[in-house]
């Protein structure tokens, strides 16, 4: 039997809407950012924080975009300190899960900032643009894992037994590994710049070759990965289907993750097939950036139950610090 509903760490519906706007201006950051590099917008503001010496870019297209990704970042991080400030409000340190995500969050959101700063002043080194754009990522899953533990508990199936649980998350922690790599080697492809180093798909310099040097192995690394990705996410979510029928929230999410990742394979092969085009860059980095939503979606479903179960174990240490109601 659990723990009095009172014993457990109250989740007002501000906290979880602010997490979910930070979660939203981060998304937004990330594909702003993907439309600031490939419209060659970087350097748009050659300085920092002022751009063109000014608290207000020149009215050219340059300027307002690498402003404007400038503007968003500083809106996600206020919405990042103000979720972080409240969540250590509320939860008690042992109930510790929450704020301790995102506090890493803010100091990934500082780091974030300080990164491009360098990035601009230094004239976008790409090791840093690449190191600019993962460490976005690490910060999108963060606070997307905080606005799935801060709402109410989606449930897992009346039918999926308790002892299933373990199996499940391991299950779904390794999609959420095997996307990350696939998107640590996106991005050493945005590092290296190799971005247009093969002039077809699949195939690249008319065949499966890697001899075209070091950016042509490090893009067909990338394609061989996205299908491989591709393929073990599509059998993962066939079984997940079957063992976990009745779990709609989670299935919901696993079925719309292949379905963004086959849209983003699509987009991939426009791009070798169409002479890399900005407008489909743009996209593809968005679509990569909703692959990995949904595969932090689905694991932070299936361990928010464990979670609630572990704070009811802990009634008093659970109590929020004061009374919101």
């Amino acid at each position: 039997m659990g723990w009095p509903a009172k014993y457990l760490p109250r989740r007002p519906l501000n906290i979880h809407m602010l997490a979910g706007a930070a979660t939203v201006f981060t998304y937004l950051q990330i594909v702003l950012g993907a439309t600031v590099r490939t419209s060659g917008s970087g350097l748009g503001c050659p300085d920092w924080p002022t751009c063109h010496g000014g608290l207000v870019p020149p009215l050219s297209v340059h300027p307002i975009l690498e402003y404007s990704h400038r503007v968003v970042g500083s809106l996600t991080g206020l919405l990042v300190l103000a979720t972080c400030l409240s969540v250590w409000k509320l939860y008690h340190w042992r109930a510790r899960l929450v704020p301790i995500l995102t506090a890493i969050a803010l100091a990934l959101v500082v780091f974030e900032g300080v990164l491009g700063g360098i990035a601009v002043l230094t004239v976008l080194p790409r090791g840093l643009i690449a190191v600019h754009l993962i460490d976005a990522f690490v910060i999108f899953g963060l606070m997307l894992t905080a606005f799935v533990f801060t709402g109410a508990s989606p449930a897992l199936g009346g039918t999926t037994p308790p002892e299933q649980l373990p199996a499940l998350q391991r299950h779904l922690l390794l999609n959420v590994l095997l996307i990350l790599l696939l998107l640590l080697s996106g991005a050493l492809v945005v590092g290296t710049g190799a971005t247009e180093s093969c002039d077809g798909w699949p195939y690249c310099q008319g065949g499966f070759t890697v001899l075209g040097g070091p950016l042509v192995i490090v893009q067909v690394v990338h394609r061989t990965i996205a299908g491989i990705v591709a393929v073990l996410l599509l059998r993962s979510t066939v079984l997940l289907t079957r063992q976990f029928g009745r779990a709609r929230a989670l299935l919901l999410v696993s079925w719309l993750t292949i379905l963004a990742l086959l849209a983003e394979v699509v987009v991939g092969a426009g791009l070798g097939l169409l002479d890399q085009p900005d407008v489909l860059k743009g996209v593809h980095v968005a679509l990569a950036t909703a692959v990995w939503a949904g595969a932090i979606a689905a694991l932070a479903i299936a361990y928010q139950t464990t979670s609630l179960r572990a704070e009811a174990s802990y009634p008093y240490a659970a109590v929020p610090r004061r009374d919101l109601s």
